[in-house]
């Protein structure tokens, strides 16, 4: 199951989903000299984050179904696109209320997961183009 690179790449976009559940995405310092934090407690967040970790797990072990795989895979990535667009949007609202803002390297997490994802599903096609190769000399 893990000897196969897809597998690592899923593996890594899954640790990197993981992650997103105790970093923040950004902190600020808000006009009246509070603290906001920008992470993954908002609900729709929430929401979007458990599915695509729930969808990356259970693709991992689907290496004997390519086809399905390779289907949750294309959801799950367009689903990590979106959920970097909700967040992108949380820190540009956060920036606007504040007056100093840190980004935090987990803000562009969905991102890079996305992008790991996506070089799974190359690698899941590839071996599914190699293993319809092999049936059709048999």
């Amino acid at each position: 199951m893990l000897q196969r690179i897809q597998s690592v790449f899923l593996a890594i976009a899954l640790a990197l989903l993981g992650l997103l559940f105790v970093l923040p995405f950004a902190a600020a310092i808000g006009s009246e000299g509070k603290e906001l934090v920008v992470g993954s407690v908002d609900f729709p967040l929430v929401i979007i984050q458990v599915a695509t970790f729930g969808v990356t797990l259970v693709s991992i072990f689907l290496y004997r179904q390519r086809r399905r795989q390779i289907r949750l895979c294309i959801a799950n990535g367009v689903a990590l696109l979106g959920y970097q667009a909700f967040v992108l949007l949380d820190v540009f609202l956060l920036v606007r209320q504040a007056s100093a803002v840190q980004y935090h390297v987990a803000a562009v997490f969905p991102a890079i997961a996305a992008i790991f994802t996506f070089w799974a599903i190359r690698r899941i096609a590839r071996d599914e183009a190699l293993v319809r190769s092999l049936d059709r000399l048999r």
